[in-house]
């Protein structure tokens, strides 16, 4: 029996290919005793991803217990949702793993801001803040350098989104 359930983390060379519907139901399938969910967050190629984080207010609503989570998402400035108006907030996160999830300069901001909106500051982290982590743990030599100049940038970017949302 999985009730006791605490930590599902799935790593791959390939983003999973599911759509926000699919992570859905999955959460809603595991046990609220979940504290540490990663779905395939380090991609080791340029693969699109599927799920943009709108995914987010769907997960905390699902598994509001979570303290690490850990999302590809799409999160260029194109993809960014509006925030939620009555957003399910994260209470106890203290980890949020974008890995290489894809972002652009432009974007900066309005994910800073739909951030903002789903982790409030007494939900963890040693600053008060939610740790907002990027990048991939693979050796360089086995990611493709296209995908890896790529990954610099996208970490360039989720740095700044980290800079930014304590003062949000």
């Amino acid at each position: 029996s999985l009730r006791e359930l605490t930590t599902l983390e799935i790593h791959h060379t390939l983003p999973l290919e599911l759509t926000e519907e699919d992570i859905v139901e999955l959460a809603r399938s595991l046990p609220p005793t979940l504290t540490d969910l990663v779905l395939g967050n380090e991609p080791l190629c340029e693969v699109e991803p599927i799920i943009t984080l709108s995914v987010l207010d769907s997960l905390a609503a699902a598994l509001p217990r979570l303290r690490k989570l850990g999302v590809y998402v799409d999160a260029r400035f194109d993809a960014v949702p509006e925030p939620p108006r009555k957003p399910h907030c994260f209470t106890q996160l203290e980890a949020l793993f974008f890995g290489a999830s894809m972002i652009d300069k432009d974007a900066i901001q309005p994910v800073a801001l739909y951030l903002s909106a789903m982790l409030p500051e007494s939900s963890g982290g040693p600053s008060g803040t939610v740790d907002l982590e990027y990048g991939v743990a693979w050796d360089s030599s086995v990611i493709e350098p296209a995908w890896g100049e790529k990954v610099t940038a996208n970490c360039a970017h989720w740095s700044e989104v980290a800079h930014v949302l304590p003062v949000l």
